[in-house]
């Protein structure tokens, strides 16, 4: 796994005290993408392939970024993607994701 660091701005917000408690102490997260997955291995017994099964919007993804990079005390973070298979996503989302 390679990273790249990001630098950090913060911004002030009217986020709510309990989640600023929350995102406060992180310095890693792992989001699910999807549970959805296209490569039916053997050994997996979940049925995930369906075009109907839950992504993670960019707009969810960019508030929960949002609420870490302006709420941790750490200046520096690791984001993670996890799924099923977040590559489902597609190149675009990933592209707008990181850029």
């Amino acid at each position: 796994m390679t990273s790249t660091p990001v630098r950090l701005t913060r911004r002030t917000t009217d986020t709510p005290a309990e989640l600023v408690d929350i995102f406060r102490p992180l310095k890693m997260i792992t989001l699910k993408l999807t549970p959805g997955c296209n490569l039916s291995c053997s050994y997996c017994n979940v049925d995930a392939a369906s075009p109907s099964t839950p992504r993670m919007s960019i707009e969810t993804y960019r508030r929960i970024i949002d609420l870490l990079v302006e709420h941790t005390v750490h200046d520096d973070l690791t984001v993670e993607f996890h799924g099923g298979e977040p590559l489902l996503l597609g190149e675009d989302w990933f592209r707008e994701a990181v850029g």
